[in-house]
């Protein structure tokens, strides 16, 4: 929950509205919804699948096009290095600016941040971009310098929304004692440990399958790396706390 919570990338929003969208104009378009492809010769079904996917290439190629050479008068009046954004980017960018004026009628503080300009809601740790936070802030203190911006633009320089697939690091305000932070990393390790266990039976469960291995024989190989696996975790938890604490790898003894 801690990652996907501070991850840019899992963060991202995951939605399946682009498989939906292919599926209806495979409907409409191609005339393949229920009912309509059992009048259709093959042919012709595949001549309507390749008129709907030309016609789905052409908005692709119209949105590559305003990806990079559109700009969103609402952001770059104020801003005008947003013009310099990718067009999703500054669509994202114009909601925050909207944001800081329901704040301001609101009567909202000015929000303060370290030299680092880090803030902690959810849109600032999805996009590590200006939040309406920061924003609000510029309106007092101009914190938002060129060089930030040259930043933020370097982010994009080369690629799109896809720069978030490649962030690895993650990082998280130090509002508690080092220890603390520590030992959440720790926490944090067993779980990553507890979900890889996890994918592990599920990827047993599809070789299982794929290798068309009799109920029985699955089942019974199965429970044997289960129990494994149970004890494994047994010989772990069967430590006490002192022994760990006070001797450096009482496993092994």
């Amino acid at each position: 929950m801690f990652a996907r919570q501070h991850s840019p990338l899992l963060l991202q929003v995951t939605t399946t509205n682009a498989c939906e969208a292919w599926h209806r104009k495979l409907k409409t378009g191609a005339r393949l919804s229920k009912g309509q492809a059992a009048s259709h010769e093959i042919y012709e079904m595949i001549l309507n699948i390749i008129d709907a996917a030309k016609d789905v290439d052409n908005r692709a190629a119209v949105a590559k096009t305003n990806f990079r050479n559109r700009k969103l008068t609402v952001c770059t009046k104020q801003y005008p290095e947003i013009g310099q954004l990718p067009v999703p980017i500054q669509k994202l960018l114009a909601v925050e600016l909207d944001a800081v004026a329901d704040r301001t009628v609101k009567g909202k503080e000015v929000p303060d941040f370290d030299e680092n300009l880090r803030c902690q809601c959810k849109f600032h740790r999805q996009y590590l971009l200006p939040c309406q936070h920061i924003f609000h802030l510029d309106t007092e203190v101009k914190v938002l310098t060129t060089a930030r911006w040259k930043t933020f633009l370097m982010m994009f320089e080369e690629c799109g929304m896809e720069v978030y697939e490649t962030i690895g690091t993650v990082w998280v305000e130090e509002d508690s004692e080092r220890n603390d932070i520590e030992m959440t990393s720790r926490v944090i390790q067993v779980r990553a440990g507890c979900e890889q266990v996890q994918q592990q039976l599920y990827a047993i469960q599809e070789s299982m399958e794929h290798l068309n291995l009799d109920n029985t024989v699955r089942s019974q190989r199965m429970e044997k790396w289960v129990n494994h696996v149970q004890v494994t975790l047994d010989s772990l938890t069967s430590l006490r706390a002192e022994d760990i604490a006070s001797r450096n790898r009482p496993w092994e003894l």
